[in-house]
């Protein structure tokens, strides 16, 4: 039981290092604020420091990409043949 309590405690004191250093806020502050559950609304995370912005619903999350376009390029890449084709050439 003692080792399972040394390695929590060395996890919490890596897990507030990580934050405090991401955050910018003081190792104190960051370790007060974790003793406790915390459940943060969209606007209080971004004041806290642990999100940078609040995404709108429109707003694209990742970047679109065309898939067929990137599967033709890698088939003229490896020699031609049709990007349609399966992976193996069969």
């Amino acid at each position: 039981m003692w080792v399972k309590a040394k390695e929590l405690e060395a996890s919490s004191e890596h897990y507030i290092d990580l934050l405090a250093k991401g955050i910018g806020k003081p190792r104190d502050e960051i370790a007060k604020e974790i003793q406790r559950t915390r459940f943060f609304l969209a606007q209080d995370a971004v004041d806290f420091g642990i999100a940078d912005k609040i995404m709108d619903f429109g707003e694209q999350a990742y970047e679109k990409r065309d898939y067929n376009a990137l599967r033709a390029a890698r088939a003229l890449k490896r020699g031609g043949g049709d990007p349609q084709a399966s992976p193996s050439g069969l």
